[in-house]
């Protein structure tokens, strides 16, 4: 796993930033679903990304997510 949250936010910069937005957007709709389904987009080299991102989705941690991937699409 991560050893900080900028190392997190390194690896979530490798992702495209329409990937970021279309997250981003998900989590502000509390749409589980469409982050899981967008998950799927990320290489299999990143895969801690998924892990994360996935284990915040599963608990409902839409806030979390919008702060890691706003951060990133602005």
């Amino acid at each position: 796993m991560f050893t900080s949250v900028t190392e997190l936010l390194s690896h979530l910069s490798e992702m495209s930033p329409e990937w970021l937005q279309h997250i981003y957007y998900a989590a502000a709709s509390c749409s589980d679903e469409l982050i899981l389904e967008l998950l799927k987009q990320i290489p299999s080299d990143n895969s801690q990304v998924f892990k994360v991102l996935r284990d915040l989705a599963n608990n409902y941690q839409f806030e979390k997510i919008m702060e890691l991937t706003k951060t990133n699409v602005e």
